[in-house]
């Protein structure tokens, strides 16, 4: 049998345990909640240029890429945003893994010839 141990307090002292406890109880909570109120920064990748850079392709394939609606973009103007987590869940999902994903998973550049 489990020994219970009694303590004795005011009910000043009382109140200020669970005073104590309930703020502290709270402040968890509220850094919890701001957590995930706060948004994941998103990486932009801005126009053809840009999106021919990171997925290690030319412009023209770029282009080609962007026209053929299989992937999101945003377009204000002249100016093209693509969403980087957006666009290689895209890409993987086309089975077109970029240049950037294929380095990153073997760790090396080898056997990429420049054409």
């Amino acid at each position: 049998m489990e020994k219970i141990e009694i303590i004795v307090t005011t009910p000043e002292q009382l109140a200020t345990i669970i005073r104590t406890t309930v703020l502290e109880c709270l402040k968890v909570i509220a850094i919890g909640e701001l957590q995930i109120l706060q948004p994941k920064e998103k990486k932009l990748i801005r126009g053809i240029k840009g999106l021919a850079n990171y997925l290690g392709i030319s412009l023209v394939t770029a282009q080609n890429i962007k026209n053929s609606g299989k992937i999101s973009y945003t377009q204000f103007g002249r100016i093209v945003l693509f969403d980087e987590d957006t666009l290689l869940r895209e890409m993987a999902a086309l089975g077109k893994p970029s240049k950037r994903q294929l380095l990153y998973k073997c760790g090396t550049n080898e056997g990429y010839k420049k054409r």
